[in-house]
């Protein structure tokens, strides 16, 4: 075999965990809370994941006919040039790389660290984790909207930090990047097994959801009037304000905008037709996975959400929350304030040492000029000084001990509190939205937690990887075609494009470490859903351009399941623009500056494509 093409390694089963496992990562466990707090119902929580299921599997069936017609390395940046263009290929490329792909792989590699937090909080990204912390900057990038009472705020940062967790995130991403470098047989190992955990511990999440953690008075609230509560989040009042009409309406509005994180959560199943090239029998295993990898997972996640709807209340008590945040900013108050009183014993010891050490130097001095006395005294003084500075050691010692212990008491009280509290904070107020591990805090008050934090770290780790994979065979492809670095275009002797690797993961390092990640993953879900709305267009412009191209695999219920996708996305789109603008318009900027670069690609090769 050639070292310097692509290497069939993947099956069937290794195509569909590579669907799997990028869809499943940390969303499906936290995203719930805040789409109850929109949406504010059982039903309508239920319909948005149904709706978001409906619209992904939509997807992947039309998207099947595309990849089995066109199984190359690249996947829908090739199906989009092949359909509308060069341009519009490089616009998805780039804003794959700027932030869909490489944002979401900073996001998913921190959010590992945050779960590993909760089992050693040092190692987080609390501030208990911080390692660097500069305060008092104030940047804001704001964009007027002539329809917007105030300027949409874009990115706004009064601190920067860096913490443990960061660099651990950075650490997965490098270790990750390098497996990858030495081939897709390792990748897949990576994959395979860790898809195969998470999603069994998605199974046994919603066994035990349904047997040991379900409550009979539960099910009774959230399930006899479904629709309890639909018209009277914040959320619909704010949207009524904008939109007006009926509330049925503005309720349609709202389920539009909580969409966000479940169309999230469920993203990414596209990215194996990248690794086309990889594939063997791509036209038949390349859909085929898209279709069995679309379909369990949203399966999956219907039926955690069912569960948390056994276990948990659909809306908790706000006042609980309240509570429990108050008593958590307190324990931290105390913490820092025993922080602040022992750095001040230590600042006090270090000065005087330093007077001490003056003061001996200048009663040597003394001495050697003669005067004696005078440098006895000084010596004497500084062996008083010293003495203090011992005994303020002695008490900044026992403030460190002292707020060790306070820390400790704190957590262990808190940490009862949030166990007796879970069961009424519910799904929308789960602390810090950590729906499934509230579900597993209710089944096991003393391990649930550690038990989650380790499910989810195991889904995350799995997740990254496969993003970092299937990523870098994008970028091979525009490379291939003059539009992106030349390196990023050759495989090395593994067989994988290792430069379009390395650059990848430098990027995401860099994101992590701007923090910038989360504000623009916010913006990530409006360039997805308009590049899948494009790309499913692109069928029909390719049924008509290109009628005589062999079709293994033709879009089921062509032309009208398509077309129902496009206008839902369309639908979702319109929605977010109006509900959720500080997610779309910055959207819409990412894909707008590709554009010129666009032409500076082509004006470096003038031969290009």
């Amino acid at each position: 075999m050639d070292n310097k093409q692509f290497q069939q390694r993947l099956g069937l089963f290794d195509s569909t965990m590579l669907v799997a496992g990028t869809m499943i990562g940390s969303g499906i466990f936290i995203v719930s809370a805040d789409i109850i707090r929109d949406v504010g119902s059982p039903g309508s929580l239920l319909l948005i994941w149904i709706l978001t299921g409906f619209m992904t599997i939509l997807g992947a069936l039309s998207y099947a006919e595309l990849a089995a017609m066109m199984p190359r390395a690249g996947g829908q940046y090739i199906y989009l040039k092949e359909a509308f263009g060069p341009l519009w290929g490089f616009l998805y490329g780039w804003s794959l790389f700027l932030v869909i792909q490489t944002g979401s792989i900073a996001a998913v590699a921190v959010a590992f660290a945050k779960f590993l937090g909760v089992i050693a909080p040092s190692l987080g990204t609390g501030e208990e984790a911080q390692i660097i912390n500069w305060s008092g900057i104030n940047l804001v990038i704001s964009l007027p909207l002539p329809w917007l009472k105030e300027p949409l705020i874009i990115f706004k940062r009064t601190e920067f930090a860096i913490t443990s967790g960061q660099m651990i995130a950075v650490a997965i991403i490098a270790l990750l990047t390098l497996l990858n470098c030495r081939g897709v047989k390792e990748g897949k190992w990576i994959q395979n097994l860790f898809t195969v955990i998470k999603t069994l511990s998605l199974i046994l999440l919603i066994i035990l959801g349904f047997s040991i953690g379900a409550n009979s008075e539960v099910i009774k609230l959230n399930f006899t009037d479904l629709w309890a509560g639909s018209f009277s989040t914040e959320r619909f009042n704010s949207v009524s304000e904008v939109v007006g009409g009926s509330a049925w309406l503005v309720a349609f509005m709202v389920a539009g905008g909580a969409m966000v994180g479940s169309l999230f959560s469920a993203d990414a199943w596209n990215n194996v037709t990248f690794t086309a090239g990889e594939i063997r029998n791509p036209s038949r295993n390349l859909p085929l996975s898209m279709i069995l990898g679309t379909g369990s997972v949203i399966l999956l996640y219907l039926l955690v959400n069912l569960a948390y709807l056994c276990v948990l209340k659909a809306n908790g008590n706000p006042l609980v929350s309240a509570q429990l945040k108050a008593e958590i900013a307190e324990g931290l108050a105390i913490r820092k304030e025993y922080a602040a009183e022992s750095n001040y014993l230590l600042a006090t010891a270090t000065r005087l040492e330093g007077e001490s050490v003056f003061l001996k130097a200048r009663a040597a001095l003394l001495e050697q000029e003669g005067q004696a006395t005078n440098g006895k005294r000084l010596s004497k003084d500084a062996d008083s000084k010293i003495e203090e500075a011992s005994s303020y050691r002695t008490k900044a010692e026992a403030a460190q001990i002292a707020s060790i212990s306070a820390s400790e008491e704190t957590n262990r009280r808190l940490n009862e509190r949030i166990v007796r509290s879970t069961p009424e904070l519910g799904i929308s107020q789960a602390r810090d939205d950590r729906v499934g591990t509230a579900v597993l805090q209710v089944i096991s008050p003393k391990y649930g937690m550690i038990l989650m934090a380790i499910a989810i770290m195991i889904s995350t780790f799995g997740c990254v990887n496969g993003m970092i994979l299937m990523g870098s065979r994008l970028y091979y492809a525009m490379a291939q075609d003059g539009l992106f670095f030349k390196a990023a275009g050759e495989l090395n002797t593994r067989g994988v494009p290792a430069y379009g690797l390395i650059l990848q993961g430098a990027w995401s390092i860099l994101l992590v470490f701007s923090g910038t990640y989360i504000e623009l993953l916010d913006y990530v879900i409006f360039a997805a859903l308009l590049f899948y709305a494009l790309t499913v267009s692109g069928l029909f412009v390719l049924r008509r351009t290109k009628p005589d191209e062999i079709r293994p695999y033709k879009a089921w219920g062509y032309p009208f399941l398509p077309l129902l996708y496009i206008v839902l996305c369309i639908i979702v789109m319109i929605d977010l623009l109006v509900v959720r603008p500080e997610y779309t318009w910055p959207g819409l900027i990412i894909v707008a500056s590709g554009i010129p670069v666009f032409y500076f690609w082509r004006k470096r090769d003038p031969h290009t494509i």
